[in-house]
């Protein structure tokens, strides 16, 4: 295999860690790293690079890309006539949009500029004709008019962590309280923004490094087999993680809202139906039929979604095996916990693991 010069936009750790890992394993590429500042510059050997994988918005850097000759991914900004890779904009407002229902939201207004994809995604969820729009980033007299003029609880998904950011910030000033007020997600899981939050911020999260590495599948199929590279690769979000800006719940039914607050509290330790109904006070035909009013499903089918999302999120997070997530999320036994999964996601446990941490 002969040695390549392949050029890599140094934006995240985990976007150099995602190439350099399918570097390691396929290509055997000599990566160098750029930025926007220094892509035209005698520093980076762009006239002998075989390939380039960017992640730029910036259009001196596309232009600098494009008189070069040398193909080119980006990653993240799709570019007119350029091949990219981005995640799904629909599943995002998806994914969004089910974590906030799961809370007991049934309408969520959204925060930015025109994003169709997102919009379309939390239609696909809450059923919404109309989503109420935020003003944009940077205009704090409106944001702060608007948030004080929602009804509370509120709903906002933004357009970005720095928007969500801001938008935190606006609603203290306001005298409101997130999340208890005004329950506040963004876009990106940019960890430099989420954690350094007034109050830590809940994000979809769009898996930088699944994109990474299937622009550098793509280049590589280029390079080593002559495959065309597609125009357009759709990856999907890695899903929401969840912090304090959205640790409420908006159910209007008082026993509902602690009913969930104990599911919650509980999931990691096995939570039953039984115990909800005994730290409730209430019977389980009552429970049911006002937790169907609130939430549209039944409690027992509540607890089972959330044992599967927990087990899909501790599959990733950990190298626990089946038996000890099945144990964890409240599974009486490994090969149950693996038929509800395979039934929930459409793959069994392992393959889930594994196309997750690929």
């Amino acid at each position: 295999m002969t040695e390549a010069i392949v050029l890599v936009q140094h934006l995240t750790e985990s976007m150099i860690s995602a190439i350099s890992a399918f570097n390691e394993g396929h290509a055997r590429w000599r990566l160098i790293a750029f930025s926007d500042n220094t892509v035209g510059t005698k520093s980076i050997p762009l006239k002998h690079a075989q390939g380039v994988i960017a992640c730029t918005r910036k259009q001196p850097t596309c232009d600098i890309l494009n008189k070069s000759g040398v193909p080119w991914i980006n990653i993240r900004y799709p570019q007119p006539g350029i091949p990219s890779v981005y995640c799904d904009r629909q599943a995002i407002g998806r994914v969004a949009a089910q974590h906030f229902y799961d809370l007991g939201f049934r309408e969520i207004k959204f925060a930015g500029p025109e994003d169709p994809g997102v919009l379309k995604g939390i239609r696909s969820i809450t059923g919404q004709k109309r989503i109420e729009r935020g003003p944009h980033m940077g205009q704090a007299r409106l944001s702060k008019k608007w948030l004080k003029s929602l009804t509370k609880p509120a709903a906002v998904l933004c357009h970005s962590d720095g928007h969500a950011v801001e938008l935190i910030h606006h609603a203290q000033e306001s005298g409101l309280r997130v999340p208890d007020d005004v329950a506040i997600c963004g876009i990106n899981n940019n960890l430099f923004q989420v954690l350094c939050a007034a109050v830590p911020l809940s994000s979809v999260d769009p898996n930088i490094p699944e994109m990474a590495s299937t622009a550098a599948r793509a280049l590589y199929n280029f390079l080593e087999k002559g495959k065309k590279i597609p125009q357009r690769m759709v990856t999907a979000p890695l899903g929401m993680i969840a912090r304090r800006s959205t640790d409420t719940f908006a159910a209007l039914d008082p026993d509902v809202a602690l009913a969930l607050k104990i599911i919650k509290d509980g999931l990691s330790e096995g939570i039953q139906l039984e115990e909800v109904l005994a730290q409730t006070g209430l019977s389980r035909s009552t429970l049911e039929r006002r937790f169907q009013q609130e939430m549209h499903t039944s409690p027992g089918a509540y607890i089972q979604e959330q044992r599967l999302l927990l087990a899909a999120k501790l599959l990733i997070e950990n190298d626990w095996n089946c038996g000890q997530v099945a144990v964890h999320c409240g599974f009486n036994t490994a090969s149950y916990f693996s038929r509800a999964f395979q039934r929930r996601f459409k793959e069994t446990p392992q393959n889930w693991r594994q196309k997750h941490l690929e």
